[in-house]
């Protein structure tokens, strides 16, 4: 089965889940952290993975601590269904879902910025307003980072999309047409 259909069965089930108790926020907040946790230590997933005959037990007691000890019960028993149905290679990606699903039901957009420094409040406030503009969202949250490769500029992802306004990519482009323009007059 294609593991994108699995994924997204998953989260809008667990969306369904947290919109009945009512425990979406909190969900929501736990599934961040748990994929900043996912991103941060290397082998996690390895070890939450179903084919490695860790017991569930186990596999749920680093998942809370990855949550500083506690986790939910709502995320408590999906985690449990997910891994009943063997589906635990998939926890990152459904997880990932779930948090965009429950943010744009939300209102809410999340983007990625990479600048060359720290980005300043008037840069976050004018993209966010024309993010806000266009997908008539109430609100961003930004992830940023800094790149000094980027030169200048900035690259901005919103789910599939990709504003590259970097001096980086705005000079291969240049060095691509004189290649291209040189390679006729050869």
């Amino acid at each position: 089965m294609n593991t994108g259909v699995i994924a997204s069965r998953y989260s809008k089930a667990l969306l369904r889940y947290v919109d009945d108790t009512g425990a979406g926020e909190k969900v929501c907040s736990e599934a961040m952290a748990l994929l900043a946790a996912f991103r941060d230590v290397s082998g996690l997933s390895v070890v939450i993975d179903d084919s490695n005959g860790v017991p569930l037990c186990r596999r749920k007691d680093l998942l809370a601590t990855a949550l500083g000890g506690v986790m939910s019960d709502e995320l408590g028993r999906f985690v449990d269904l997910v891994s009943k149905n063997g589906r635990m290679e998939f926890l990152v990606l459904i997880l990932r879902n779930f948090v965009d699903l429950y943010l744009r039901q939300q209102g809410v957009r999340r983007a990625s910025l990479v600048t060359v420094s720290a980005p300043s409040e008037k840069l976050l406030s004018s993209l966010e307003g024309m993010i806000r503009k266009n997908t008539g969202c109430s609100r961003v949250d930004f992830e940023t980072s800094v790149d000094p490769s980027l030169i200048g500029g900035f690259v901005l992802d919103i789910g599939d999309l990709r504003m590259d306004a970097s001096i980086a990519r705005q000079l291969e482009d240049i060095r691509r047409q004189l290649t291209d323009r040189n390679r006729r007059i050869v």
